[in-house]
């Protein structure tokens, strides 16, 4: 028998100390999901998958990236594995498109201007609803290319909460959870506090998303210190945007008058420069995520009046 079950989840939930499965997905829930589930510390497997809807009525997605199912299975050294099922994504990852392993995979993998700062937005919008728009606020602590997945319509998810963690203030889960972790997320992209020992913040995940700015607009790794500084960014901008921008804006010179071209290298600049801001070292120094998610707004829509799209092949 299959029930359907419908309203806020209990905030008693928590007091289930015996409770070990709990699977509610593909049910008609709303209201915000009860923090006491991080007091549940027998609890194994956890499935909320779908969507609830929100107190103003409009369809709230728990996750970045939808949970399709959660599995286990025992191998032949009997060990245990887990696994978290995701939906298919059918472009794969931000990472095999910025830096395509192949020269084939280079020719038919390839960002235009538009679609790099629409993935911006996506992640940004992902990041600003994790950080203030939750139930509780979540740090992602591993912000980079690969776990930038892109579906069939190269919409943009965050993916692999490993690493992830709730800011509850108080919380004894949380507390043990970030007491002792060493640095969180990859070199080149962890938040150099994280290296001395600080607590995730929601800082650290801007951090993160600055490089992946700078990395998506120049095509270059973060060890590559060409554009760490902001002086000079006008007067060198094609040495440092990635060539197959530089490329789409010569086509785009051949095929237009020149002057909204200067208005192009204005929002690669902004982008370079959006990039810094987020990276800077002092946390309190960064943008947050809804100052963020204004500007690329901005630069997307100026985009579509300047009639790019159509004139640069993708």
């Amino acid at each position: 028998m299959t029930w359907q079950f419908s309203g806020e989840i209990p905030s008693t939930i928590g007091e289930c100390q015996l409770l070990q499965y709990l699977f509610l997905q593909n049910n008609s829930l709303n209201g915000n999901i009860p923090i006491t589930l991080t007091q549940l510390k027998g609890l194994d497997t956890l499935d909320l998958s779908g969507e609830f809807d929100s107190q103003d009525g409009e369809s709230t997605s728990l996750v970045a990236v939808k949970i399709v199912t959660i599995c286990s299975s025992i191998d032949t050294e009997g060990m245990i594995s887990k696994a978290i099922v995701y939906d298919f994504m059918p472009n794969g990852n931000l990472e095999d498109w910025l830096h395509p392993e192949t020269n084939d995979q280079a020719d038919e993998r390839h960002l235009n201007l538009h679609q790099r700062v629409t993935i911006l937005l996506d992640v940004a919008c992902a990041l600003d609803y994790l950080h203030f728009h939750g139930p509780e606020p979540i740090v992602h602590c591993d912000i980079k290319p690969s776990n930038v997945l892109l579906d069939a319509d190269m919409v943009a998810h965050v993916g692999d909460f490993g690493l992830a963690r709730i800011l509850v203030e108080g919380s004894p889960l949380m507390q043990r959870l970030t007491s002792s972790m060493g640095i969180r997320g990859r070199i080149g992209y962890a938040a150099p506090e994280y290296g001395v020992g600080n607590t995730a913040t929601t800082h650290g995940d801007i951090y993160s998303y600055g490089i992946l700015v700078l990395e998506t607009v120049t095509g270059k790794r973060p060890a590559d210190s060409t554009i760490r500084s902001g002086h000079g960014l006008h007067g060198r901008l094609m040495d440092i945007v990635d060539r197959k921008l530089v490329l789409d804006f010569e086509k785009w010179l051949q095929a237009r008058d020149v002057s909204p071209c200067s208005r192009i290298s204005e929002f690669l600049v902004s982008l370079l420069r959006l990039g810094l801001s987020c990276s800077q070292e002092l946390p309190s120094s960064r943008m947050q995520a809804g100052d963020v998610i204004n500007e690329l707004c901005a630069i997307k829509e100026s985009l579509w009046s300047l009639d790019v799209i159509r004139h640069v092949k993708k």
